[in-house]
């Protein structure tokens, strides 16, 4: 037999025992022999303790049946590239792209050629990959994820249930934001109530609220630790889970269990770990907070966060904290929370673009739910177009689709005959007329401004439209002269729940509610497309515009 080996350059805060668990395949019978081997092909390591980042050093893996004969007394090493992977046995209809897209959770049109390189590099004894067979034992290379991938795999855990496609065999009901000062929905009950019910729950809100932070809750497996002495520690992680995360590692002692002698091992083999000790009526959120602080975060709760189109968003949830994540140094933001009902969670979209912002909600059922939903693309059920682009610096035309909105029957450079000054007269204008009969003008730079009170005696309104005004000064002044109510800068809560524990938008621009009509958010942003879907789900009818109106 020889010995299948793989070179490894050691990175901050690795151990041996890290690098023999993760890269090699061991059982716990081979670990003393491996360990005795990796002594003996890295000679130029007197200390299997002190290994320095940036050092080069051959990793034992397995045994391999022998492809050569070498020379008497020699042994054989075959080396593999310097790839973490995991073996994968094929499955009928199984590609090497199929079982690659699989891994990485990607469209095999998404395959990259390092991918195929790599594994070509791993899997050196298949020399056609396209030609695999089933029963086949291959090596799928492990590469490092992006953190989009990392919360790609948050999102479809299995206690985060994807959004379920809402029915909509009714019209939609009207929405109106919510007031910054109350919520007129009621809160649910409190989250701990439901969540406490033993140390399961508190690894699930903690291997969730960590994952946005490349962070990982290890709660299975042993790790074998030397002792000076030459003896050997087991520490099993399933009665002691182990958080890695911001550089830091974290165990948990649920039952404050660790005695002295083991401790000692793990404060020699660990110099940054920190034991957090634990017991029955340690409740999920005081778990969390210790872990929020021994990560360097801080809780942001009610925080608000300016985005990047203009919205901002107000951060909430049963635990909301904030951390910098390590590789890139970004402040990443939190907002965890427990629910009952899967028809009170966050819309995916809306997770989306609140991920891209650096804010990660996370909305964990108290329950496992019976049936799993896979998120598809939803019908409104209004009818017509919902979004009017292309308002940027007419505002002829914003003044055309604002007033349609609203409901008035608008004709541009229509002839409207009336009598001033015992004289009949005619003048070529902007005439609208609304649901409920009344007459109105729209006066583009002061062009009837002479005859506005002889039009106003005969119950003809006159809005004016002054030259460079804003879409939002333009917008407001029409609504206010029809007597129709609106919201300012309205607030959005991201979900159906309590306004306390949801994250909640602020859009800038104006809620309008005209009666009988859908509701219109005229904005001078250009928003993002998954902040679109949000509103025209709710039926809201949205017109974009910037800066002045010329």
């Amino acid at each position: 037999m020889d010995l299948l080996c793989g070179p490894y350059t050691v990175q901050k805060k690795d151990y041996v025992i890290d690098i023999l668990k993760r890269k090699g395949m061991l059982s716990k019978k081979d670990f003393p022999e491996f360990l005795t081997m990796l002594r003996q092909i890295n000679p130029h390591i007197s200390d299997l303790n002190r290994i320095y980042p940036g050092q080069q050093i051959i990793v034992p893996l397995k045994y391999v049946k022998s492809t050569a004969a070498g020379s008497p007394g020699s042994l054989i090493i075959p080396v593999l590239p310097d790839i973490l992977y995991c073996d994968y046995k094929v499955r009928a209809g199984d590609s090497v792209g199929r079982i690659l897209a699989n891994h990485y959770d990607i469209r095999p049109c998404e395959i990259k050629k390092r991918h195929l390189q790599a594994f070509k590099d791993i899997n050196p004894d298949i020399k056609d990959i396209n030609t695999i067979y089933p029963g086949q034992s291959i090596h799928v290379p492990i590469l490092k994820p992006s953190r989009d991938l990392l919360w790609k795999e948050a999102a479809r855990a299995a206690l985060i249930a994807p959004e379920k496609p809402e029915e909509r065999d009714e019209p939609a009901k009207k929405t109106s934001p919510v007031s910054e000062a109350q919520d007129p929905r009621k809160e649910e009950e409190n989250p701990l109530a439901i969540m406490d019910k033993g140390t399961k729950w508190s690894r699930v809100i903690l291997s969730e609220a960590v994952k946005p932070l490349g962070g990982d809750l290890i709660c299975s497996g042993r790790y074998y630790l030397p002792g000076r002495d030459g003896t050997e520690h087991t520490l099993d992680l399933t009665a002691f889970p182990l958080l890695e995360c911001c550089d830091r590692r974290i165990l948990l002692d649920p039952e404050k269990e660790l005695s002295g002698p083991i401790n000692e091992v793990l404060s020699e083999f660990w110099k940054d770990l920190k034991v957090m000790g634990l017991d029955k009526e340690t409740h999920t959120q005081s778990v969390l907070e210790g872990v929020i602080d021994a990560l360097g975060g801080s809780s942001v709760k009610g925080k608000s966060v300016g985005l990047s189109d203009g919205v901002s968003a107000r951060l909430r949830g049963d635990w909301v904290f904030s951390a910098r994540e390590t590789e890139s140094g970004q402040v990443i933001h939190v907002c965890v929370t427990v629910i009952r009902d899967p028809k009170k969670r966050t819309p995916q979209g809306l997770q989306r673009y609140l991920a891209a912002n650096g804010i990660y909600v996370i909305d964990v059922l108290a329950e496992k739910p019976v049936n799993r939903y896979t998120a598809s693309e939803e019908k409104t059920g209004a009818e017509g177009p919902l979004v009017v682009n292309n308002l940027v610096s007419d505002k002829r035309a914003l003044v055309a689709n604002l007033l349609d909105a609203l409901g008035v029957a608008y004709l541009p450079d229509t002839a409207l005959a009336f009598s001033h000054a015992g004289f009949d007269l005619e003048i070529t204008t902007n005439l609208g007329t609304c649901p409920d009969g009344t007459k109105l003008i729209v006066d583009f730079e002061s062009a009837h401004s002479g005859i506005a009170p002889a039009l106003g005696r005969q119950g003809i309104k006159c809005i004016l439209v002054e030259t460079k005004e804003t879409i939002l000064a333009i917008g407001r002044n029409i609504v206010e002269s029809l007597g129709i109510s609106f919201v300012e800068n309205p607030i959005f809560s991201a979900s159906d729940r309590g306004g306390l524990r949801t994250v909640a938008l602020t859009i800038p621009g104006i809620f309008i509610s005209p009666p009988g009509r859908r509701d219109v958010l005229l904005t001078p942003v250009c928003l993002d497309k998954d902040i679109s879907a949000f509103l025209e789900k709710k039926s809201i009818k949205i017109l974009k515009g910037t800066g002045t109106i010329l």
